[in-house]
């Protein structure tokens, strides 16, 4: 029996260019990701989604692009690297 495959609405992403971030709540609410926080939060760990970076002590939030990219083949996908990235200023 084969597994189901996820259907994702990235619709919900389209006024959102590649750079922008968007949080947990906004992705469970616009419906482009089909589980929930805690699941994603393993997902994240296991390297099976792609993980936020931390903007500031108290937010966390994903760059739409790599939630695309993610998109693109969620059974497939593999995170680069491990834990949360530190957004850094750019001089």
């Amino acid at each position: 029996m084969n597994k189901p495959v996820l259907v994702n609405n990235l619709r919900g992403l389209d006024g959102f260019s590649d750079d922008a971030f968007i949080r947990l709540k906004q992705l469970i609410s616009l419906h482009v990701i089909p589980f929930s926080p805690s699941t994603y939060w393993r997902k994240v760990k296991k390297g099976e989604f792609p993980p936020p970076e931390k903007i500031s002590e108290q937010i966390t939030a994903s760059r739409v692009k790599y939630i695309r990219e993610w998109a693109k083949d969620p059974a497939g996908y593999r995170a680069p690297a491990k834990g949360m990235r530190r957004v850094t200023e750019e001089a």
